[in-house]
């Protein structure tokens, strides 16, 4: 059985006719051009899990499929419309970026539709607390969850002065005033702020203003190149201080960019558990879910993961739903959950919780692997 339609041009005739007496669509709308992109990775990781799901008898009944849509940078909007009209999907699952995120609430599309989200790869505040956030249903930690984690461990290892490095945008604006704000609680100084173009940026500056101002430890806030291209300069300029990565960088994708060798030393801040990492049972279970594929499986990777987590939060909230769910009663299902333990990382929206608690971090080895 056929358990997904990837789309990269546009939205042709979208469903196969289905092996079981009835079927629930889930959709998905994220880049999807490169193979190694994390919205593949965050596809991979939901196809796998709802495959397990199937196999256990869907969700009373129906089949769980995913279809998933290309999008480029600015038209996650028109593309969403197009996969809602198309598929009719009862739930958006794995989508990600806090700007597309923040654009598709504006739009009001959502709300029209009564599709809820779940599982937005972005940890933004404004995703949480603004317009619309009753249809979004997070899987992971907020931003200020991470960096509360980030600073207090920082001062366990003996910093005593931090610079953010972070893109001149929405995102870098909210990390500006998070770590400015939780710095001054921990009676730090003030923070070296640094900020860079999104892209193609030139760590030099920013260097140079971190070595003048003496700081030991520097938090990046951007995407995995930027924070590649930092860490690399920032060694080769002598620098010694902590480099600590937030979760929106990917441990692969600055691999692939510079090399474990210059890659050695950054610490990487994880929200979901690591893959490999036999002590946790969601990641054993995975690991089982992975070499029953066979060698067509996917690698497993955090994003991966992290697509899992949203498969079976979202199945969880159908099965709360009852059979034939509207996005609605979805919603409603989802919002009973006080704390759903998928093995060692829990979600729940009922409660304090609201979305993810799990706050890790690792550091890349020379061998490109990340310890604890």
């Amino acid at each position: 059985m056929c358990l997904r339609a990837v789309l990269l041009g546009g939205v042709p005739a979208l469903l196969a006719a289905p092996l079981w007496a009835a079927e629930l669509v889930l959709g998905q709308v994220v880049p999807l051009d490169d193979p190694a992109s994390i919205g593949n990775q965050l596809r991979q990781g939901i196809e796998l899990c709802l495959a397990d799901i199937n196999r256990r008898g869907g969700s009373h009944g129906a089949a769980l499929r995913l279809v998933s849509l290309h999008r480029g940078p600015d038209d996650v909007v028109p593309r969403t419309r197009a996969l809602l009209a198309q598929a009719k999907p009862v739930a958006l699952v794995g989508m990600m970026g806090t700007g597309p995120t923040e654009t598709l609430l504006a739009s009001g599309l959502l709300a029209a539709a009564a599709v809820p989200a779940v599982g937005i790869r972005s940890g933004a505040s404004t995703l949480r607390d603004g317009p619309g956030a009753r249809w979004l249903f997070h899987t992971r930690a907020g931003y200020a969850a991470e960096v509360s984690r980030v600073l207090e461990h920082l001062r366990t290892l003996g910093a005593t002065r931090v610079g953010l490095y972070h893109e001149r945008s929405a995102f870098g604006a909210e990390l500006r005033t998070l770590v400015s704000q939780r710095a001054a609680a921990l009676r730090w100084g003030g923070v070296v702020l640094q900020p860079h173009a999104p892209r193609a940026a030139d760590p030099a500056p920013a260097i140079a203003a971190f070595v003048r101002a003496g700081v030991n430890a520097v938090l990046v806030a951007g995407t995995s190149e930027s924070a590649a291209e930092f860490h690399r300069a920032y060694r080769r300029a002598g620098g010694g201080g902590h480099v600590v990565a937030l979760s929106t960088v990917d441990a692969a994708q600055v691999l692939r960019h510079i090399g474990p060798a210059d890659a050695r030393g950054l610490a990487v801040v994880q929200t979901v558990p690591d893959p490999a990492d036999p002590t946790v049972r969601f990641s054993r279970e995975l690991q089982a879910l992975l070499e029953r594929s066979g060698p067509a499986a996917p690698r497993a990777t955090p994003a991966l993961a992290e697509g899992c987590i949203a498969a079976r939060t979202v199945a969880e909230g159908l099965r709360r739903a009852g059979p034939n769910p509207s996005g609605e009663r979805l919603r409603m299902a989802l919002e009973s959950i006080a704390e759903l333990d998928l093995g060692g990382v829990a979600v729940g929206y009922a409660g304090p919780l609201r979305g993810g608690s799990f706050i890790d971090i690792a550091v890349l080895d020379g061998h490109g692997r990340l310890r604890r």
